[in-house]
């Protein structure tokens, strides 16, 4: 809406688009503002963005490669099982945040 109350596609458009719509549909744009090492926030935005060169990636690129997860070698390695259902790497992030103090 218009401040007069009058109802107009420019106004909707940038109601819509306004940084903290984005925010609230993109949250992976915060990690920018977060106040790591820049490479920490590379490799956030590219583990979010799936860009990380996995067997996934590679594959997709064209390069034949047997898949299996180079921390268990039970499953392919995909972007989800490695950051989020490894048994090895749930076992890293336990630690790594006990060593951060939190539960």
């Amino acid at each position: 809406m218009h401040k007069k109350g009058i109802f107009s596609v420019k106004s909707c458009y940038w109601s819509l688009n306004s940084n903290q719509a984005m925010e609230m549909e993109w949250p992976w744009k915060l990690i920018w503002k977060i106040k790591v090492p820049y490479k920490v926030s590379d490799f956030i935005w590219l583990a979010i963005r799936k860009a990380c060169l996995t067997h996934e990636v590679l594959q997709r690129r064209g390069i034949q490669i047997c898949s299996r997860c180079f921390m268990c070698g039970e499953e392919a390695e995909v972007n989800s099982h490695l950051f989020l259902h490894c048994r090895t790497v749930a076992n890293l992030w336990d630690m790594f945040l006990c060593i951060l103090g939190v539960n």
